[in-house]
């Protein structure tokens, strides 16, 4: 979804805490099994979060969070939700 660096940090700390506002960015969101390092063990979770920079294009760190650490509030309050499916589609999601 197209949003704000600020409002991306924000949803995915849970917090007020300020990034940069006016920084667009694309946050894209999924779930499954992830690992930050396939070499170190540890910092798993099913669920992850990168940034995409628009200009210059450029992808931000990920985070991922364990099962009961997944942010709660609902994306929708960023802007459109777009959702790919397993076979590449994207949608746009209603709720």
């Amino acid at each position: 979804m197209a949003t704000t660096q600020d409002a991306a940090v924000k949803h995915l700390q849970q917090s007020d805490l300020v990034s940069a506002p006016q920084i667009p960015v694309h946050l894209v969101t999924m779930e499954g099994s992830f690992r930050r390092r396939p070499d170190v063990l540890g910092a798993w979770g099913v669920w992850a979060a990168i940034c995409v920079f628009q200009a210059p294009l450029r992808v931000g760190p990920f985070t991922v969070r364990p099962p009961g650490h997944v942010p709660r509030a609902a994306l929708e309050r960023l802007g459109r939700v777009y959702e790919v499916g397993d076979r590449g589609s994207a949608e746009l999601r209603d709720d």
